[in-house]
């Protein structure tokens, strides 16, 4: 199988953490040959710059923490409602996955909201991220690693044998 060069993504979130978390879940929901970039501001004008100026395979978008800059100014309303907007446009434009992340446990609205604006997916924080690379693998198919069990075939037979631990 032919692996592009490539996987590029963008992550809508200020917090390094979330950006390295986000990472770590899609990396190892593709085959390890394949090279990741990760591209994290939760600026959405240099989201879009980003976008524009290289392709992007997959967005990722913590609602909460998405700023507005040049775009989104002319808009009359929250930040929230804002970052929605900017799922709308992401998807009109570019075509490809949007997962949306909320930290609004209690409020289904958000999720049905998210999902008719485009989102592909959408996970209320905090999440399972076995879960969240799941939702990678399902969204790429032909890019994601076949086996969850990395151990050597001669290994992975054995695991369900009673009295073998691998």
């Amino acid at each position: 199988m032919a692996f592009p060069e490539d996987f590029h993504v963008i992550v809508g979130d200020f917090n390094d953490g979330f950006v390295e978390i986000v990472a770590e879940a899609v990396a190892e929901a593709f085959d390890p040959r394949q090279r990741l970039r990760v591209h994290g501001t939760s600026e959405a004008d240099r989201i879009l710059a980003i976008a524009d100026e290289r392709p992007v395979d997959l967005f990722v978008l913590f609602l909460n923490n998405v700023t507005f800059g040049q775009w989104g100014r002319s808009l009359e309303a929250d930040s929230f409602v804002k970052a929605l907007m900017l799922v709308r446009h992401l998807k009109g434009v570019h075509r490809r996955p949007i997962i949306a992340t909320a930290a609004f446990p209690a409020d289904f609205l958000y999720e049905d909201i998210a999902i008719r604006v485009g989102a592909d997916c959408f996970f209320r924080m905090p999440f399972d991220m076995k879960a969240f690379t799941k939702a990678v693998r399902e969204l790429f198919p032909e890019r994601a690693s076949q086996a969850t069990d990395r151990r050597p075939a001669h290994l992975s037979a054995w695991a369900g044998s009673h009295g073998f631990k691998a």
